[in-house]
């Protein structure tokens, strides 16, 4: 399924940069339909054209394989023919795009010549407060496409989206945050003093992993927003940064989810529910070196999985909601094949109730992540995130994960399902 994607990959890697990123169990995008063969795909740089071009290039439609590192490679484009090979593919699509493009570039500059780029909060009312907000006239710095505003609070449950969007700006600043560095410090002080102006409960874990650089100090934050009973709901994100890639500041990944939950802290914090809910700023979550290989991934979110077993409180969590990835233009969200039904069920019935049906769409894929530690000890819990699109865009891993690819309207929309949702969840474990 995945919009069109049959079977997940495996593996990931960008050439000679040496990169290997998240395992395409770690992507999982559904790609191409292969029967009895193993999924892998080694990608040079440039990135590759659309998946689906790809795989109806190499015989995605049956037994064909494509591999990597089990000692045969398919015959992918040199990097010479890459040219021929996208415009054999993809040149009537990009041709319709570019003029579908043009003719919204030029019909909004008409309509509203000079509107502003800031990413503020939308003024004019709707009969529909739950529906998706427009877009705004003009372009965002850098990105060749219209630049998006956060709605206003009062039709996203009182979160406030450009609030949201400076917290992202904010940690963006500090530069490459991978774990123990200058970046991930200044990171831990500004979340830190935000969480405690917001009036949470603060436990701060510091810890260190053990990973094939070395023995690295980290630090996992959570936020707790006291509950009357002994329920706990677990939000989760990941602050840290790829540390194997230069000049790599993460604005999508991962300081979109960071900087929500920061804003979401603020009205989490100031109530009180049938159950505590938990927000874990997690460290660590990148790999060093290959997040195939010795665990080299997810050091955070396992520390965490860890330590609440031993203390008895992994018992009392309800549900546990991942949010990675979840600031890009034209966001798709996929429900998650190995997270429990009835999980993937509530959040997305909250998001189609609230008109996002075309953001929470009804594909499925499987994303190895911070969510995993607790799958495996058997709590209940769901990863939000558009990972696939990101890829095939070409900016995930790579320097150009800059704050022109984050919408600040993605940020509120995302931040007021998982709301709505923990609330449907407060009602569902009363």
């Amino acid at each position: 399924m995945g919009r069109g994607y049959m079977a997940p990959l495996t593996s990931l890697s960008f050439g000679s940069s040496g990169i290997v990123g998240r395992s395409l169990r770690r992507a999982q995008p559904q790609m191409c339909r292969t029967e009895g063969a193993r999924e892998v795909l080694g990608i040079v740089y440039p990135p590759l054209p659309r998946w689906a071009n790809l795989c109806r290039a190499y015989g995605a439609g049956g037994a064909g394989s494509i591999r990597k590192g089990a000692g045969e490679t398919p015959a992918l484009p040199k990097p010479g023919d890459w040219a021929g090979f996208q415009q054999s593919q993809t040149a009537p699509r990009l041709w319709s795009k570019i003029w579908l493009a043009s003719a919204v570039v030029a019909l909004s500059g008409v309509v509203a010549c000079g509107a502003s780029n800031a990413p503020s909060s939308e003024s004019s009312g709707s009969s529909n407060p739950s529906a998706p907000a427009a877009s705004s006239a003009g372009q965002s710095a850098g990105a060749p496409k219209l630049a998006e505003v956060a709605p206003p609070a009062d039709h996203t449950g009182g979160f406030d989206g450009a609030k949201a969007y400076e917290h992202v700006a904010k940690l963006v600043s500090f530069g490459p945050r991978p774990p123990a560095s200058d970046g991930i410090h200044r990171s831990q002080e500004y979340i830190i003093a935000q969480l405690k102006a917001d009036g949470c409960e603060l436990d701060q874990d510091d810890f260190h992993a053990s990973t094939p650089k070395g023995d690295i100090a980290m630090k996992n934050i959570i936020a707790k927003a006291p509950g009357t009973g002994q329920g706990i709901i677990l939000l989760l994100t990941h602050y840290d940064t790829l540390s194997s890639v230069a000049n790599f500041v993460g604005a999508e990944d991962s300081a979109s989810s960071t900087g929500m939950m920061i804003e979401m802290a603020r009205q989490l914090c100031a109530k009180k529910g049938p159950n505590s809910v938990w927000m874990a700023f997690l460290d660590g979550e990148e790999a060093f070196v290959n997040w195939d290989q010795d665990d080299d991934h997810t050091y955070g979110s396992r520390e965490l999985a860890a330590r609440m077993a031993v203390s008895g409180e992994l018992k009392r969590v309800k549900a546990v909601i991942l949010a990675d990835m979840i600031g890009q233009y034209n966001l798709k969200i996929l429900r998650q094949s190995d997270s429990p039904k009835w999980l993937n069920d509530l959040v997305w019935k909250t998001a189609g109730r609230l008109g996002y049906q075309d953001i929470f769409v009804s594909d499925s894929t499987q994303t190895s992540d911070d969510h995993d530690p607790f799958l495996a000890r058997g709590v209940p819990a769901l990863d939000i995130i558009d990972l696939n699109d990101y890829i095939t865009a070409g900016y995930w891993h790579t320097p150009q994960d800059t704050m022109d690819k984050v919408s600040p309207r993605s940020v509120a929309i995302v931040a007021y399902v998982i709301l709505e949702s923990v609330d449907e969840l407060q009602k569902k474990f009363h």
